[in-house]
């Protein structure tokens, strides 16, 4: 009797509250909320609008399709550098000139010693994305560009209505828990708000993540250090001029690579060539050695004259 009589009392304050403090589409919603109905009752309510979101101005709700559009931009740049550091000072100097900022990067080699190459990902203000693709591209040999846009406006509304659900359901728990009375009660409201208060912040946080991923758009870049630059050549005539000439250069260079290799090698070659040169020369005393100790042959008898 004593639940039943909980119950009850609960029910009679959640009817209460949600006929003096609500109106409209948000007093449907904390009716079902405060009556003690799950958080996919309320959010029903919610999102009976077709995915609606509260306007502030007036508190009604606007369709989806009169949101504004929530795209997250992201491009991926490949550049050929023949300055490397000058290279990859224009691309920070374009950053900050954006109002950007690198999240993150990694370089490679050292110079002198390598051809170096650098990573980088730059988080750039959506107003200024356009102007940040321009400067990037221009700062080196552009080999490729790409770019990607992703919707998530849906995604954005429905988190945005499940907030608006669990706030609702939040304010009419806190007044409910302001008016109980005895303790069982206070525990039944206090776990339900508890776990409000837990997706209410959940939510919250994947929308700041939205947000942020639609305020800043993700540009990655990689910069490969090289000695010339690759040509993109058109017509037929051109592209045999180039391939003669890029052939050439691959001789050229296979020709210093071999260099360059037996140069590293040729502190090997020595050692290797001196402890053979040891072990003929060793080789040759030892035989000469053997060949002096050795007795001299006999001779044969004279072979004696046939009897008669």
């Amino acid at each position: 009797m004593k639940r039943i009589g909980t119950l009850a009392l609960t029910l009679a304050l959640a009817l209460s509250l949600a006929a003096c403090g609500a109106s409209g589409a948000s007093a449907s919603s904390s009716a079902a909320v405060a009556a003690g109905a799950t958080y996919d009752t309320a959010a029903d309510a919610v999102e009976e609008s077709a995915y609606a979101s509260t306007d502030a101005s007036n508190g009604v709700f606007a369709p989806a399709e009169e949101q504004e559009r929530k795209i997250i931009l992201t491009a991926d740049l490949s550049i050929e550098a023949l300055d490397f550091d000058a290279v990859c000072a224009a691309l920070e100097q374009a950053a900050a000139d954006a109002d950007g900022y690198i999240s993150n990067s990694y370089v490679e080699g050292r110079e002198g010693q390598s051809r170096r190459y650098a990573s980088y990902t730059f988080r750039i203000p959506a107003a200024s994305y356009r102007e940040f693709l321009t400067s990037a591209s221009g700062a080196g040999n552009l080999l490729s560009k790409t770019e990607s846009e992703e919707d998530i406006t849906l995604q954005y509304v429905d988190t945005e209505a499940r907030i608006t659900a669990l706030e609702t359901q939040r304010d009419s728990l806190n007044e409910m828990l302001a008016n109980a009375t005895d303790v069982e009660t206070l525990l039944a409201i206090r776990t339900e708000l508890s776990d409000v208060q837990y997706q209410l912040e959940s939510y919250q946080a994947q929308k700041r993540v939205m947000d942020n991923q639609v305020e800043y758009t993700t540009v990655n870049v990689s910069v490969r250090e090289v000695l010339r630059e690759t040509e993109n050549p058109e017509s037929f005539a051109d592209r045999l001029a180039s391939n003669f000439a890029n052939g050439w250069y691959d001789f050229g260079n296979g020709l210093m690579d071999v260099a360059v290799t037996l140069v590293y090698l040729l502190p090997w070659i020595i050692v290797a060539a001196a402890i053979v040169a040891a072990c003929v020369v060793a080789a040759r005393r030892a035989k000469n050695k053997r060949a002096s100790v050795q007795p001299p042959a006999l001779k044969p008898d004279a072979e004696e004259p046939p009897r008669k």
